[in-house]
């Protein structure tokens, strides 16, 4: 055969002896067919190089095997779901295709609409707003096509699955205050962005509720992080604070080097906690004590809520959301007698 050949049923069937019927129902794994039959069929299908024709039978039954993942954040705890949602979907022999897009020239429904074009049975999203409703998403739904929220649980007739960000909050500031740290600090994330409002409140409300423990927020919630000046001037404003939490590990990175700067030693004289245990090289050699998000658990309960929706379109919508743990590093320690 050629380079350029396409190995075809009727080759394996020329090939083996086989009905091309019967060759299909072994490369189909349809029907009662003899052991022995089918190993000698799959055997020369192999040999011969043969692959199926997911475009001939994705006009045939309306499924294509892939599944669209759209998203414009990243870092690496995005990198680590990424692969973990396309490694969920390989197990279930579907393909996943990426659209990373950081470009804020382009939005999240051009790349929806380039996906439907591709004809995805389905799309994991982690949008760019908390705001996007069903009119966000209305030309993939009005076909009938099943979106998964990841990440941010937005406003629209979907399925979401997150982490528990609100109890990862209340965690890290409830371990602070077990080491015996009363004065505590929180660096804010941006509050347009649900999953750092979130880990805000509970950090919050777990001190409003212990009245011997006080709060101070540092930064401004906004969507750009404070300059190194802002974070050095408010822990010199506040020489009081022992421990102070922060949105991300990229936030606790920034307090460390702030801490530095002011000479305040971590973890002797201030305990910082991050949040989603990162991989990234820079952040892991601070050794930052942090809430690991589990990326693994997050895509495995994404691909499942997604083919549920496609098993059954009507059910109710689903909220799934994966409580973080806690990974104690060499940021925290008990606060030093004074």
């Amino acid at each position: 055969m050629t380079k350029d050949y396409i190995v075809n049923l009727k080759d394996i069937a020329e090939a083996t002896g086989y009905s091309i019927s019967t060759v299909s129902r072994v490369i189909k794994k349809k029907g009662e067919i003899a052991q022995a039959t089918r190993d000698r069929i799959l055997e020369v299908a192999g040999r011969l190089g043969y692959h199926d024709n997911r475009l001939s039978n994705g006009m045939r039954t309306g499924k294509t095997g892939t599944v669209g993942i759209v998203s414009g954040i990243h870092c690496t705890f995005f990198a680590e779901l990424f692969s973990a949602l396309n490694r969920e979907l390989v197990k279930r022999d579907y393909l996943g295709l990426v659209s990373l897009n950081d470009d804020d020239e382009i939005d999240d429904q051009a790349c929806i609409r380039r996906l439907l074009e591709h004809r995805v049975d389905g799309i994991l999203i982690v949008p760019r707003h908390d705001q996007a409703d069903n009119r966000y998403f209305t030309e993939a739904t009005s076909r009938g096509l099943p979106i998964v929220s990841i990440d941010r649980k937005v406003p629209a007739d979907i399925d979401f699955v997150g982490t528990d960000d609100y109890a990862g909050g209340w965690m890290a500031a409830e371990y602070l205050y077990k080491l015996g740290h009363r004065r505590l600090g929180y660096y804010q994330g941006p509050q347009g962005a649900s999953p750092a409002r979130l880990r805000r409140e509970g950090f919050e409300d777990f001190c409003r509720k212990h009245a011997d423990c006080t709060l101070t927020l540092i930064g401004d919630g906004g969507w750009d992080t404070p300059e190194a000046a802002v974070l050095t001037a408010a822990l010199q404003a506040h020489p009081e604070l022992t421990a102070v939490g922060a949105f991300t590990d990229i936030f606790a990175a920034q307090l460390l080097e702030a801490a530095r700067i002011v000479g305040r030693r971590v973890p002797e004289e201030l305990s910082v906690v991050g949040f989603a245990n990162m991989s990234d090289p820079a952040i892991l050699s601070h050794g930052i004590t942090s809430l690991e998000q589990h990326a693994g658990k997050l895509a495995e309960a994404a691909v499942t809520a997604l083919f549920d929706r496609i098993a059954a379109p009507e059910a109710p919508w689903q909220e799934i959301r994966v409580v973080p743990e806690l990974v104690v590093k060499k940021t925290t320690a008990s606060p030093r007698r004074r």
